[in-house]
Protein backbone atom coordinates (compact mmCIF):
# COMPACT_ATOMS: atom_id res chain seq x y z
CA UNK A 1 0.00 0.00 0.00
CA UNK A 2 2.95 2.34 0.74
CA UNK A 3 4.38 1.42 -2.01
CA UNK A 4 1.27 2.69 -4.43
CA UNK A 5 0.72 6.18 -2.29
CA UNK A 6 4.72 6.69 -2.90
CA UNK A 7 4.39 6.15 -6.58
CA UNK A 8 1.14 8.28 -7.29
CA UNK A 9 3.10 10.96 -5.14
CA UNK A 10 6.02 11.15 -7.12
CA UNK A 11 3.73 11.17 -10.44
CA UNK A 12 1.80 14.23 -9.03
CA UNK A 13 5.19 15.78 -8.17
CA UNK A 14 6.42 15.16 -11.81
CA UNK A 15 3.67 16.28 -12.83
CA UNK A 16 3.45 19.34 -11.13
CA UNK A 17 6.63 20.09 -12.06
CA UNK A 18 6.38 19.93 -15.72
CA UNK A 19 3.01 22.28 -15.80
CA UNK A 20 5.32 25.05 -13.83
CA UNK A 21 7.60 24.79 -16.36
CA UNK A 22 5.72 24.93 -18.89
CA UNK A 23 4.73 27.97 -17.44
CA UNK A 24 8.00 30.06 -17.83
CA UNK A 25 9.24 28.59 -21.04
CA UNK A 26 8.10 31.44 -23.46
CA UNK A 27 5.84 30.54 -26.52
CA UNK A 28 8.01 31.61 -29.26
CA UNK A 29 5.30 33.00 -31.85
CA UNK A 30 3.59 34.77 -29.50
CA UNK A 31 6.60 37.20 -28.54
CA UNK A 32 6.39 39.24 -31.90
CA UNK A 33 7.61 42.49 -31.03
CA UNK A 34 6.87 43.26 -35.03
CA UNK A 35 4.04 43.47 -37.25
CA UNK A 36 1.51 40.60 -38.19
CA UNK A 37 1.91 40.42 -41.76
CA UNK A 38 -1.48 38.22 -43.66
CA UNK A 39 0.64 36.85 -46.63
CA UNK A 40 -2.48 37.15 -49.22
CA UNK A 41 -2.42 41.44 -47.93
CA UNK A 42 1.14 42.10 -48.87
CA UNK A 43 2.77 42.62 -51.62
CA UNK A 44 6.61 41.47 -52.66
CA UNK A 45 8.83 43.81 -52.87
CA UNK A 46 12.49 43.47 -54.38
CA UNK A 47 14.46 46.50 -55.49
CA UNK A 48 17.64 46.82 -56.32
CA UNK A 49 19.09 50.56 -56.19
CA UNK A 50 20.64 52.61 -53.59
CA UNK A 51 20.51 53.71 -50.26
CA UNK A 52 19.34 57.31 -49.62
CA UNK A 53 19.25 57.16 -45.75
CA UNK A 54 20.10 54.91 -42.96
CA UNK A 55 18.35 55.56 -39.52
CA UNK A 56 19.75 53.12 -36.86
CA UNK A 57 17.99 55.04 -33.96
CA UNK A 58 14.34 54.13 -35.55
CA UNK A 59 15.80 51.28 -37.48
CA UNK A 60 14.73 52.12 -40.97
CA UNK A 61 16.15 52.46 -44.40
CA UNK A 62 15.45 54.10 -47.43
CA UNK A 63 16.42 52.71 -50.66
CA UNK A 64 14.51 54.11 -54.25
CA UNK A 65 12.67 56.49 -52.47
CA UNK A 66 10.73 54.04 -50.19
CA UNK A 67 11.26 53.71 -46.26
CA UNK A 68 11.70 50.43 -45.15
CA UNK A 69 11.34 49.11 -41.32
CA UNK A 70 13.92 46.95 -40.19
CA UNK A 71 12.21 44.58 -37.62
CA UNK A 72 11.11 40.99 -36.10
CA UNK A 73 7.97 40.31 -37.91
CA UNK A 74 5.10 37.18 -38.27
CA UNK A 75 4.10 35.84 -41.12
CA UNK A 76 1.50 32.38 -40.85
CA UNK A 77 3.39 30.73 -37.54
CA UNK A 78 6.43 31.51 -38.76
CA UNK A 79 8.67 34.60 -36.99
CA UNK A 80 10.85 36.39 -39.45
CA UNK A 81 13.76 38.87 -38.63
CA UNK A 82 15.17 40.95 -41.27
CA UNK A 83 18.44 39.61 -42.76
CA UNK A 84 21.03 42.34 -42.76
CA UNK A 85 23.94 41.19 -45.90
CA UNK A 86 27.41 41.92 -46.86
CA UNK A 87 28.02 41.37 -50.54
CA UNK A 88 29.20 37.74 -49.52
CA UNK A 89 26.14 36.99 -48.04
CA UNK A 90 27.79 37.44 -43.73
CA UNK A 91 25.50 39.17 -41.49
CA UNK A 92 26.13 42.70 -40.66
CA UNK A 93 24.57 45.35 -38.89
CA UNK A 94 22.38 48.49 -40.05
CA UNK A 95 24.97 50.64 -39.65
CA UNK A 96 27.43 49.05 -42.00
CA UNK A 97 25.01 50.49 -44.98
CA UNK A 98 25.61 53.81 -45.98
CA UNK A 99 24.45 55.94 -48.63
CA UNK A 100 24.68 56.02 -52.11
CA UNK A 101 25.41 52.10 -51.78
CA UNK A 102 23.76 49.70 -54.24
CA UNK A 103 21.33 46.88 -52.39
CA UNK A 104 19.13 44.31 -52.94
CA UNK A 105 16.45 44.69 -50.69
CA UNK A 106 13.53 41.85 -50.66
CA UNK A 107 10.43 42.71 -48.80
CA UNK A 108 6.68 43.39 -47.85
CA UNK A 109 4.39 45.99 -48.67
CA UNK A 110 1.36 46.52 -46.43
CA UNK A 111 -2.26 47.72 -47.56
CA UNK A 112 -1.79 50.31 -44.85
CA UNK A 113 1.37 51.65 -46.85
CA UNK A 114 3.95 50.34 -44.16
CA UNK A 115 7.00 48.70 -45.57
CA UNK A 116 8.66 45.77 -43.88
CA UNK A 117 12.50 44.79 -44.88
CA UNK A 118 12.87 40.91 -45.39
CA UNK A 119 16.78 41.07 -46.68
CA UNK A 120 19.04 43.55 -47.31
CA UNK A 121 22.30 42.68 -49.32
CA UNK A 122 25.45 44.77 -50.71
CA UNK A 123 25.59 44.55 -53.87
CA UNK A 124 28.85 44.40 -55.54
CA UNK A 125 29.54 47.10 -57.54
CA UNK A 126 29.50 46.89 -61.56
CA UNK A 127 32.74 47.24 -63.30
CA UNK A 128 30.61 48.00 -66.40
CA UNK A 129 30.60 50.55 -67.86
CA UNK A 130 34.00 52.31 -66.49
CA UNK A 131 37.26 52.78 -67.12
Amino acid sequence: MDYCKNIIKKVFLLGTLMVMLGLFHPNQSAAVSGLTIDSDAAEQVKINALVMEVNIIRSYIIVAEKRFDISEFKMGSKVYKTSLLDKNGNTIQLNDFKEGQRVLLKGFELPNGVRVAESIQEVPDSKKGKR
